[in-house]
């Protein structure tokens, strides 16, 4: 059970990230290490113009059982962009674009869960940036504007029981009356990322940039429903809605000195989450309040801290070391929608809640190695990185119960240690004018956890409550094949 709240907190952190960027940028900024490109003063130097367009295919995770697919995650891309630079008589200037058309689907249907997801996502964005440079003076500036839609039909194939009966009577046994087994979830998403950038000398032969990012997202979900309970007015087709707002700000900096191949840069960063869930009441309802909930609570909280790099450049070869930080600190209250009545002496709603918090601290660590090699005609790129994240969380919560069930507190320690290896290579082919460029981008996750006796002992108490896996299926590893967490892409470029 502590294992399922903590895992949630984690997937409304995350799929926010994954609808904003790609998946490896995602994961780096959740690591601690944010980054965004911008224009640089060696971009500005020579006048340049170039369009190109991109196919990608993105695998990101398949589950195989006995060589039968059970869970499919992937999505197609394709994008065209365009880079024009233009030196002038006191100032040059560059203008780079990009349009952006993605789609991904999810789903478990055939993996025999209790509960099966299908998601089908578009997302549609446009990305621009402008510098100006005067002398050793660059400013600029640009905007990532998105829009996706989300449509995510959920199957409920078995509702938790308890080896409690009061348990059942006063709770469990009215979840299905009250949701149905089939619920369909719809989200509308928008993001606005803006950004400005400036590089200027200091200090004799050194040079800095600094970048500020602001990046703000609003997601409204809807959960459609069918409820059946022994409530006439609460009777029907019903919705919650929950609307989630996401405000993630970097700023950082970049020193480097002409006459040395290192550089440095320093960045801070905070996001603050916020979600409200309100339960959308029927028009016929004679007492609203009396009925039902329009509020159901909120989720709420604040990630920040900060990370430095060092970067080496000899000839062909790069080198990257960094270290990371960061501070959690969540909180949430959240009741259930009435789910029905129970009659004792006089009919009595039932409504149960929860309250918690998760705060922690994490550290990370970062290495990677580029290597570029020409030859003739063809370029070759090659990428290597390790990051390492290690997560310290303390959930303090407990469940608001009703008609005297009882819940155990939960206060406990998780600690996570997050392996991630990131390979890259590309392959840039020139015939003429025009660049033919070949990319494949393979990730490996790897997530360990460590918890104490308390919690485990009290997983295995509620275990029954919270089942995840229908028991006709075996769960033996042995029989599992996990694939993913590919990339590939085309790149024709034309350049004039």
């Amino acid at each position: 059970m502590i294992k399922n709240i903590s895992c949630a907190f984690f997937f409304v952190f995350i799929h926010s990230h994954l609808n904003s960027q790609n998946i490896s940028r995602t994961i780096y900024s959740l690591l601690n290490f944010h980054d965004y490109e911008i224009i640089t003063n060696n971009n500005l130097n020579i006048q340049t113009s170039n369009i190109s367009s991109i196919i990608l295919y993105n695998d990101y995770y398949r589950k195989y059982f006995h060589d039968h697919k059970k869970i499919g995650f992937y999505g197609n891309s394709w994008n065209i962009s365009s880079w024009h630079s233009h030196i002038g008589d006191k100032i040059n200037y560059g203008l780079k674009t990009k349009v952006q058309f993605n789609e991904y689907r999810y789903q478990n249907i055939h993996d025999q869960k209790a509960l099966s997801i299908q998601n089908h996502q578009n997302i549609n964005s446009i990305n621009s940036l402008i510098g100006f440079k005067k002398g050793e003076y660059v400013l600029g500036g640009g905007l990532h504007y998105m829009q996706f839609d989300n449509n995510m039909p959920l199957t409920i194939n078995e509702f938790p029981t308890s080896d409690k009966q009061s348990f059942n009577d006063y709770f469990l046994d009215f979840l299905e009356p009250t949701f149905g087994d089939s619920l369909n979830v719809n989200v509308e998403s928008l993001l606005q990322n803006p950004m400005i950038f400036s590089t200027f000398p200091i200090y004799k032969q050194y040079q800095m940039s600094i970048l500020y990012n602001h990046s703000h997202q609003k997601h409204n979900s809807k959960i459609h429903y069918r409820n059946s309970s022994n409530i006439d007015n609460l009777q029907g087709n019903r919705s919650i809605e929950i609307q989630t707002e996401f405000n993630n700000r970097f700023i950082k900096t970049n020193l480097s000195n002409k006459l040395s191949s290192a550089q440095t840069s320093l960045c801070y960063f905070i996001t603050d989450i916020n979600l409200t869930f309100n339960n959308i009441l029927p028009p016929n309802y004679e007492h609203p309040v009396i009925q039902d909930l329009d509020k159901l609570g909120y989720i709420k909280g604040t990630y920040y801290g900060g990370s430095m790099e060092l970067i080496y450049t000899k000839n062909n070869y790069q080198l990257l070391l960094g270290l990371g930080s960061g501070t959690l600190s969540m909180s949430t209250e959240l009741v259930t929608p009435v789910l029905g009545k129970k009659v004792i002496l006089i009919p009595m709603p039932i409504s149960h809640g929860v309250e918690g918090k998760i705060t922690g601290e994490s550290s990370s660590q970062r290495i990677s190695m580029n290597y570029n090699k020409l030859m003739k005609n063809t370029k070759l790129n090659f990428l290597s990185s390790y990051t390492h994240g290690y997560y310290d969380l303390i959930i303090d919560g407990d469940a608001q119960l009703e008609f005297g069930l009882i819940s155990v507190p939960i206060f406990n320690t998780i600690k996570y240690n997050v392996h991630f290896i990131d390979l890259q290579g590309s392959m840039i082919r020139k015939l003429g004018n025009v660049n033919i460029i070949f990319s494949c981008t393979q990730i490996i996750p790897i997530i360990s956890n460590w918890k104490s006796a308390t919690v485990e002992s009290l997983e295995s108490s509620t275990s029954n409550e919270l089942p995840s896996t229908v028991p006709n299926e075996t769960d033996d590893v042995n029989y599992k094949d996990h694939r993913g967490g590919r990339t590939y892409s085309i790149n024709i470029q034309y350049n004039w």
